[in-house]
C-alpha cells in the first residue's frame, strides 16, 4: 500500500491538478489518502506506515488542534512520519510548491526524494501509481522523469561513461578496462541495441579509438533525446 499524506486544504488535488483518479476506484487497492491526523490516531497510523511500500508526504502537512482544525506552522505529525520512514527504510517522497528543484540521487539514496515540486509530483503521480499497480514495484524515478525514466537513466549513464574517459588520450586505442564494462554491456544490451559486439557497426570509424567510442555514445544520446530510442 502507498500512502499519500496531503492536507489538501485548498482542494488543489481537485481544482489545480484534476487528480480525479484519486477519488474513483482506479487505485483503491494500491493507495490510501490521508488528509488529517489527530493525536489519538498517531499510533494506528504509525503501525500502518511501518508496512507501507511508499509514503508520499506534503512538506507543509499540518498538525490539528483538539477540535480538528489545522495548526498551520506546527509540523510534529510530519516529523513523526519522516522518522517512521527513515527508521523502517520506507521509500519517501516529500513534495511542496515551495520546492523549485528536485533533490533525488538514485545512486546515493534510491528510496528518498528529499524534495520535489508539487506540480511535478502531481504531473507524474498517475503514471507512478499505474506502474506500481501493474508491477507491484515502487519506482520513484517515475515521479521525477515520467514513465520514460529508463531513457533518462540511459542518458545519465552515457554521460558518466564519457566522464570516465575524459582523462584518456582520445586517439589511444579503446579497451573495455577503461570503463565499468560489465555494467555498460548490460546497459547497452538491455535497451534492445543488440549485442555489444555490434557496438561499432555503422559507427563511421575504421578504428576503435577512445574518440570513436565517445562519438558513438554521443550519437546514442542524441537519438535518445530526439526519438526516445536509439536508431
Amino acid at each position: 500500500m502507498i500512502y499519500l499524506i496531503d492536507d489538501n486544504q485548498s482542494e488543489q488535488q481537485q481544482k489545480r491538478y484534476n487528480a480525479n483518479f484519486l477519488f474513483d476506484d482506479s487505485f483503491k487497492q494500491e493507495l490510501e489518502l490521508v488528509y488529517k491526523v489527530e493525536q489519538y490516531q498517531l499510533e494506528t497510523l504509525g503501525k500502518k506506515l511501518k508496512k507501507a511500500d511508499a509514503i508520499l508526504l506534503h512538506h507543509t502537512f499540518a498538525d490539528v488542534d483538539d477540535w480538528g482544525g489545522y495548526l498551520n506552522g506546527s509540523r510534529k505529525i510530519r516529523d513523526f512520519i519522516e522518522d517512521v520512514a527513515e527508521k523502517h527504510d520506507i521509500p519517501l517522497v516529500v513534495f511542496s510548491n515551495g520546492f523549485n528543484e528536485t533533490a533525488f540521487d538514485d545512486d546515493e539514496n534510491p528510496i528518498l526524494i528529499e524534495n520535489i515540486n508539487k506540480d511535478v509530483f502531481y504531473k507524474y503521480l498517475f503514471e507512478f501509481l499505474q506502474y506500481y499497480k501493474e508491477h507491484r514495484k515502487v519506482e520513484l524515478k517515475i515521479l521525477v522523469y515520467g514513465k520514460d525514466f529508463k531513457i533518462q537513466d540511459a542518458i545519465q549513464f552515457i554521460e558518466k561513461t564519457i566522464d570516465q574517459l575524459k582523462t584518456e588520450n582520445p586517439l589511444s586505442d579503446f579497451s573495455v578496462e577503461k570503463i565499468d564494462f560489465p555494467v555498460f554491456k548490460r546497459f547497452y544490451e538491455s535497451l534492445g541495441y543488440g549485442l555489444f559486439d555490434d557496438f561499432w557497426v555503422d559507427s563511421g570509424f575504421d578504428d576503435k579509438t577512445v574518440l570513436a567510442f565517445i562519438t558513438k555514445l554521443k550519437k546514442i544520446k542524441k537519438s535518445l533525446l530526439k526519438y526516445g530510442r536509439y536508431l
